[in-house]
């Protein structure tokens, strides 16, 4: 028998790790060995228990820690423990949910004429603290049962993304949604549409990269991780106004991290989505990069990358 039967994390942030004590208890007579405890899932790993023996009316304990992605989106695995005379295994759920700070429910939109031209949107603080909307797709958030000329902040929104007027080659792959919350300033919207399908052509954790706030003519880091070994030289085109360079890539354990810099051109100020595209020689991977720019501090001299690789466009 297998305590607890499931395990939910609840909300877990981007990229970090939850852990659960799961016991084995033997109800039978006889001593039960186990052959090993298995998750269905990568995103599951749990202690080592081949060979491990249980004693009549003993029991044992092992782990099982759930790593959240930088994606946000439900995770669920099943764990799977073996034992040696049984053929089926006893089964136990591990689940959670990539959140950031803020979420939007819907987290992506359909336009029309398959989808409504006006969506409605709940944007919310997992924390419950209130917050401000700052833009919506670039312009003033429409609200409803909402006035933030005469409201408090909530932590609690509908918003309606409008697409009415919107021209087919201004339809953004991301619906960028703009906030106050310094840990979590922008939101993408997905918009469906298939001329912004992206195809898994490299193994990645995401293949949309949410950029944040960038100030215009000052330069920003990102580095983007892939779940594979690249040794040949790779290059990165696309980025518009974003001023995209390639800095440079380095080998992890367990992938292939590529480092790229931002420096929005003073004139590129509001939300953008932008295409991307890594390639190693052989093979091309596209992507989308989003987020907000706004305007550089008075005074602030324009900052120009140094010693780095230019994107090929």
């Amino acid at each position: 028998m297998v305590s607890p039967a499931a395990v939910d994390f609840g909300f877990i942030p981007p990229g970090a790790k939850r852990v659960a004590t799961v016991s084995l208890q033997n109800t039978s007579t006889q001593p039960i060995t186990l052959i090993a405890v298995q998750p269905t899932c990568a995103c599951t790993t749990t202690t080592n228990m081949a060979g491990q023996v249980i004693p009549p009316g003993g029991s044992v304990t092992f782990d099982a820690e759930l790593g959240a992605s930088v994606v946000p989106g439900p995770r669920h695995a099943t764990v799977k423990v073996l034992a040696e005379g049984y053929g089926k295994a006893v089964e136990m759920d591990v689940r959670g949910e990539v959140a950031m700070p803020l979420r939007a429910v819907p987290s992506a939109l359909t336009p029309p004429p398959a989808g409504a031209v006006k969506s409605r949107v709940v944007v919310e603080s997992l924390d419950r603290k209130p917050f401000r909307i700052r833009s919506s797709n670039g312009k003033p958030p429409e609200f409803l049962g909402f006035d933030p000329a005469k409201d408090e902040p909530r932590a609690t929104y509908v918003l309606r993304c409008n697409f009415e007027g919107l021209l087919e080659s201004e339809m953004p792959a991301f619906w960028v949604v703009e906030t106050d919350r310094e840990d979590c300033p922008v939101i993408g919207l997905k918009v469906r549409d298939e001329r912004f399908a992206t195809a898994p052509v490299m193994r990645m954790n995401e293949y949309a990269l949410n950029l944040g706030v960038l100030q215009a003519g000052e330069p920003k880091e990102i580095a983007v991780d892939l779940k594979e070994k690249i040794e040949r030289e790779m290059v990165v085109r696309g980025g518009g106004d974003m001023g995209l360079w390639l800095k440079g890539t380095e080998q992890l354990s367990d992938g292939t991290r590529v480092n790229l810099r931002f420096t929005p051109k003073a004139t590129a100020v509001g939300a953008f989505v932008v295409p991307l595209q890594l390639t190693d020689g052989a093979r091309a991977q596209p992507l989308f990069a989003f987020g907000v720019v706004r305007p550089a501090a008075p005074g602030t001299p324009s900052t120009e990358p140094a010693a780095t690789k230019p994107a090929n466009r």
